[in-house]
């Protein structure tokens, strides 16, 4: 009798079992890796926006107001009725506060709160401006 080469159903099942374990010890950290880069990612985004609304308001010499509440980040350039722009986070929360950026391009407030996961962070607004 001829005997066929292969894998038997048990050295099959002892595999999957080995990397099925693998991955349930795996899979956590990278989805909490992929959370934290996403929340990084945010954090960046924001401190470009703060930057370049510093840079636009010395450009053009008015003065923007930024309002964050919840997931939202609004300015205005003042005088102007109308929103500039609306901004929305999907992983970091803001709890409300206003701040003004002048002519001369510098802000109001020195740093901006912000929360992740319930947990409240400060973003020093000086060293994003002194980048």
């Amino acid at each position: 009798m001829k005997r066929l080469s292969g894998f038997t159903l048990l050295e099959l099942i002892v595999v999957l079992s080995i990397v099925g374990l693998l991955m349930s010890l795996v899979g956590p950290a990278l989805f909490t890796t992929l959370d934290k880069v996403r929340v990084q990612s945010e954090v960046r985004k924001l401190e470009g926006v703060i930057f370049k609304l510093s840079n636009q308001a010395f450009l053009y010499g008015r003065e923007i107001d930024v309002v964050l509440e919840g997931q939202h980040c609004q300015f205005f350039f003042q005088g102007e009725e109308k929103k500039q722009s609306l901004l929305q986070f999907e992983h970091i929360h803001f709890p409300r506060q206003t701040f003004s950026v002048n002519s001369h391009g510098f802000l109001s407030v020195s740093e901006v709160n912000y929360s992740v996961d319930d947990v409240l962070w400060a973003m020093d607004l000086n060293k994003v401006l002194s980048k």
